[in-house]
């Protein structure tokens, strides 16, 4: 059983796609319209991975693959995926993709867990959710 570094690779580039300062870094803060379609693409994704998927009231995702053991406590993985301004685009988004392959290559392997395997995505974790000006200033 091996992680697919081309798709990982693949999945990096697509999100810095999702960006309000194309050639200035990634810019994707928090409730943009960036962070709404890289939200949207994941979705998707565990919607095909047959996730079972929950948004809270702010907008953290949380998606869950059942284990076989009912009552085993939940193992979490992810991370964030909002960016400071001009920021990299391996910050936070490392971790969600690499959740994201986990699940993959555990279901494309046919592997049970005993113990549910629940992909977080957190919401303004960055805190940069300013506008450009005051960034600046």
């Amino acid at each position: 059983m091996q992680t697919n570094i081309n798709r990982i690779i693949k999945e990096i580039e697509l999100f810095s796609e999702f960006n309000s300062t194309p050639g200035k870094g990634v810019t994707r803060f928090s409730y943009s319209d960036a962070d709404q379609e890289a939200k949207k693409y994941l979705m998707q994704q565990f919607e095909i991975l047959d996730l079972d998927i929950s948004v809270d009231a702010v907008g953290n995702i949380r998606a869950k693959r059942k284990g076989t053991q009912i009552n085993a406590p939940t193992v979490m993985t992810g991370s964030h995926i909002d960016t400071v301004l001009y920021g990299g685009k391996f910050d936070g988004v490392v971790g969600v993709v690499g959740a994201l392959e986990v699940i993959r290559v555990l279901n494309e392997n046919s592997i049970s867990t005993r113990h549910p395997i629940e992909v977080v995505i957190f919401v303004e974790e960055e805190g940069s959710n300013l506008t450009k000006q005051e960034v600046l200033q």
